[in-house]
């Protein structure tokens, strides 16, 4: 695996998913879990789009700002999924 990808999300983002208390640390972590899921239609998968965009973009620029994009996307996905 690339290191861009072992960078640190901006945040920690915590979430529970079938039951369990999961976090997010890193942008590999947002990739693995960005891969695991399926898209949905509609905004699901427009909102899983943006953040499969924002996350990639943030680790191979390793620019702040992107960073606190890509997060701010998975947190929006986290939460129209009802995990956060």
């Amino acid at each position: 695996m690339d290191e861009h990808w072992n960078r640190a999300l901006s945040e920690p983002l915590a979430y529970r998913r079938d039951g369990a208390a999961r976090t997010l640390d890193t942008f590999a972590d947002a990739r693995e879990l960005l891969s695991d899921e399926e898209p949905g239609g509609g905004s699901e998968g427009k909102l899983h789009q943006a953040a499969t965009t924002a996350v990639s973009k943030a680790a191979e620029s390793g620019q702040p700002s992107d960073e606190q994009v890509a997060t701010e996307q998975m947190k929006v996905l986290l939460r129209s999924r009802g995990w956060i």
